[in-house]
């Protein structure tokens, strides 16, 4: 359930390699195709049968129990033993899963939410007082957020500091002792920017557990746990409501 690799390589250049090293009879597609596709697909032609890792060692047990029952449960019908070192992920302050809750509105232009922003950078002057020394990424699905995210946030930033802007797509693989995921959807949100986030499962599966000890997930939380009766049962509906039990909405 991780996101598809992203490839810095142009469809010229990678033509040029094969041309190159005269390999074109071998069929690669170095742009559309990672080293996981091709092994991939050589173990389905082989019969071989894939293993599931199911030892989880990073998120604090609240972040990762949403990803076991959720994600990994219900679409893949296993579940990750926990076997996190509870000192390092109860390191920070407010450990654990946080619901911000913004009554946001979407930008009817871009894919930004300055209400999420403002929130967002009220948080990160919070967590700088309170959790010294700790790593800090901030992520959201949109580009357009996460270009406006790191324009505010600017004033905040120094060189020494260990602080992350970007796409869930540019963290994958990357982990920070907390994690801020702004989810920028709003009341007034497009019906398609709902079902892109709720068809990409594993985008929020990624998002949500790059945290070790801290997740602050920003957003409007009524209309997130409210969008299962238009669409249906979801995962961003199930995030709302999975927070709600765990009493972590903070208005």
């Amino acid at each position: 359930m991780q996101l598809r690799h992203i490839t810095s390589i142009k469809k010229y250049e990678s033509e040029f390699v094969i041309d190159h090293l005269n390999i074109r009879d071998l069929h690669l597609d170095y742009v559309g195709k990672s080293l996981y596709d091709y092994c991939f697909e050589l173990a389905t032609k082989s019969n071989l049968q894939s293993t599931f890792l199911d030892e989880h060692y990073r998120c604090h047990p609240e972040i990762i129990e949403f990803s076991n029952h959720y994600i990994y449960s219900s679409s893949l019908g296993q579940r990750m033993l926990i076997k996190s070192d509870l000192a390092k992920t109860s390191s920070t302050t407010n450990s654990g899963l946080q619901w911000i809750n913004v009554k946001g509105t979407m930008d009817s232009r871009k894919n930004e939410n300055d209400r999420e922003v403002e929130a967002i950078y009220q948080l990160v002057e919070h967590i700088k007082r309170e959790n010294p020394g700790k790593s800090l990424g901030i992520t959201t699905p949109f580009k357009h957020q996460k270009e406006r995210l790191r324009s505010r946030l600017l004033p905040l930033l120094s060189k020494n500091d260990e602080i992350i802007i970007d796409t869930v797509h540019r963290f994958q693989g990357d982990e920070k002792d907390i994690m801020i995921f702004s989810l920028v959807v709003a009341e007034n949100s497009p019906e398609s920017k709902i079902r892109f986030l709720n068809q990409q499962k594993h985008l929020l599966n990624v998002g949500i557990t790059r945290a070790i000890s801290s997740l602050y997930i920003v957003g409007d939380h009524q209309y997130c746990t409210d969008v299962e009766r238009k669409f249906g049962k979801n995962v961003l509906s199930d995030l709302a409501k999975y927070s709600s039990r765990l009493n972590k909405v903070i208005d």
